[in-house]
């Protein structure tokens, strides 16, 4: 498994630099990803996007995605809107 730890915003500019590393991963057979959020305090739309291509992409070749998220606050909060809250680690 991969982790990918974040911290800080996650703004667009840093959300293209992520979605190249994701496309990357998930160019593998059955590519089984971490994203750890927890260090991150925002999180733009455009890593949303990339997260949830990088889930897609990484099923379609047999593999996952999980995310460790804060409890609580504005991150914990976009991943439920999106419903990427299903994601969560245990």
């Amino acid at each position: 498994m991969t982790t990918i730890s974040l911290s800080g915003t996650v703004d667009p500019v840093r959300a293209l630099a992520l979605k190249r590393q994701l496309t990357e991963l998930c160019a593998t057979d059955r590519p089984r990803i971490h994203i750890d959020l927890r260090a991150v305090d925002d999180l733009h739309l455009s890593g949303v996007n990339s997260i949830v291509r990088a889930l897609v992409d990484a099923r379609a070749r047999a593999g996952d995605l999980t995310i460790a998220a804060p409890a609580s606050g504005p991150v914990r909060r976009v991943l439920r809107l999106t419903g990427l809250e299903g994601t969560l680690e245990s």
